[in-house]
């Protein structure tokens, strides 16, 4: 059944590839919570983090902007910039000492400011739903696994949901 039209429907719920996403989905962002778990723990001598593009074919081209981007673990940037990024994003972090940061800069190569490169309006075309998410990240990626509980993290889908049925009302 439907939840939306209350229509009974038959679906496919599972196959092989929807399997395998769903799988490198929860294992990569488990990674970044443990990893963001670490980070936290080494910070004192290890304060900065580098954005590095993983292994894909092709890259979206935020995340090519991204490379090299070297900013304090602590940066508010990392709250929705933290990767992965999306579906299929391979991007990750290494986590820097202030005197690898240093010469890192030197080079002229690493960007220590983060870009704003505004928002873009997401309008889920099933609920009718609308999201603003920062450009290049997907919807629905727009936060740190590791900063965010899990706990927390569905209170806050289950309070955004909540908030798009009464608008919807």
């Amino acid at each position: 059944r439907d939840p939306l039209t209350g229509e009974d429907r038959d679906v496919q719920l599972g196959s092989p590839r929807r399997l395998q996403v769903i799988y490198d989905v929860n294992l990569r962002t488990a990674q970044a919570a443990g990893q963001w778990d670490r980070i936290q723990r080494t910070r004192a001598t290890h304060p900065y983090l580098l954005y590095q593009l993983g292994p894909s074919r092709e890259h979206r081209p935020e995340h090519r902007g991204w490379s090299g981007m070297l900013l304090r673990a602590d940066d508010p940037w990392w709250q929705t910039h933290y990767p992965p990024n999306g579906w299929g994003c391979k991007c990750h972090v290494r986590q820097v000492s202030r005197r690898e940061a240093e010469r890192l800069l030197a080079t002229g190569r690493y960007l220590n400011a983060a870009p704003d490169l505004g928002t873009v309006e997401y309008v889920n075309r099933r609920t009718g739903e609308v999201a603003n998410v920062p450009r290049g990240i997907d919807p629905g990626w727009d936060y740190n696994p590791g900063a965010v509980s899990r706990l927390a993290r569905a209170q806050q889908l289950l309070e955004q949901k909540e908030a798009a049925a009464k608008g919807s009302e």
